[in-house]
């Protein structure tokens, strides 16, 4: 799988048309569609709709996920493994077994539904103990895997805890463990960058407020980043904006990143492998190839914003002009 930047997850309900048909409008990385958070009930008119939405959540250069039941893995991506779909979300699995068998069911589905062998990819959203403590398994379990993120309301409930936003009652340990294993850990079967990693800063990472602002939400996103995550499910539109911001290099950090690479890049004309650097730091190979990373990286998320720019303005042309709305 090529790599990707998406740093905004919009989570939008199939049930909600007018959500539906405005999600295009709003700059995100991706949309997913939520079908695993429906009740049983309901499940049946949203998987009736799912095929037609499909097709235009990406007119404004959105990606389309839908989000499944591991309890409803069939029902839920027969409708869904169409063309248009990148990937599906899988909400708490906890075995590797369970990644395989929706392996398998995606594979079939590929063939019957007319998508690119091979090509929809499976997000695990964790939202268990034995969940997180079988991660590396489960990540691993298939080349599908590009992705992984922690269900932290659904974790606290499997531990029983009710926290409050003062205390984050998760700590470090179970982002910290996605963050190591999905980069280390998934490295050898997924290649040297291991898998995406999807989470937030505390306390939004478990109390996904709605109406949370956007420097509430600038600032959980950039805790994110500096954790590890590189992007985020973003439960309201207003909260797209704010991710891709806080996902993404800052000029800051790309001029202090350029100001190291020459750092180091006069060090070694000087037949030298470190140098003094600002505040007395030194620059080293390690920081060089971190600040590449990181110029690299803002590069990506730039090509990423002109590509959205480029389908807004396409999809916003007058059907007159011979382009599709």
């Amino acid at each position: 799988m090529a790599e990707f930047i998406r740093r905004s997850y919009l989570v939008v309900s199939p049930l909600d048309e007018p959500a539906v048909e405005r999600a295009w409008t709003h700059n995100a990385d991706a949309i997913t569609l939520d079908l695993h958070s429906l009740p049983a009930a309901q499940k049946g008119r949203a998987r009736a709709r799912i095929h037609e939405q499909l097709a235009g959540l990406g007119r404004g250069g959105a990606e389309a996920f839908v989000s499944i039941s591991q309890a409803h893995l069939y029902a839920d991506a027969e409708v869904a493994v169409w063309p248009g779909l990148a990937g599906l979300v899988i909400a708490h699995p906890e075995r590797a077994e369970q990644v395989q068998e929706a392996d398998e069911a995606v594979t079939e589905l590929e063939k019957r539904h007319g998508v690119g062998a091979g090509s929809v990819e499976i997000v695990l959203l964790l939202g268990t103990a034995k969940g997180v403590l079988n991660i590396r398994e489960i990540v691993t379990a298939s080349p599908r895997v590009t992705t992984v993120g922690l269900d932290e309301s659904q974790l606290l409930m499997d531990l029983r805890l009710l926290p409050s936003p003062e205390e984050d009652p998760l700590g470090f340990y179970a982002r910290g463990r996605i963050v190591l294993e999905a980069a280390g850990g998934a490295a050898e079967l997924h290649g040297h960058h291991g898998v995406y990693r999807l989470g937030l800063g505390y306390p939004l990472s478990s109390f996904p407020k709605m109406d949370a602002s956007a420097d509430e939400v600038r600032t959980a996103a950039k805790d994110g980043k500096e954790l590890g995550f590189n992007g985020a499910l973003c439960w309201a539109p207003e909260w797209v904006e704010p991710c891709n911001v806080g996902f993404t290099p800052t000029d800051e950090e790309v001029a202090y990143h350029r100001s190291v690479r020459e750092a180091y890049a006069a060090a070694v004309a000087m037949g030298r492998g470190a140098m003094a650097f600002e505040g007395g730091k030194f620059v080293e190979r390690p920081v060089d190839e971190l600040a590449k990373k990181i110029l690299a990286l803002r590069d990506q998320c730039d090509q990423r914003d002109a590509e959205k720019a480029a389908a807004l303005e396409r999809a916003r042309l007058p059907r007159h002009a011979g382009i599709a709305q």
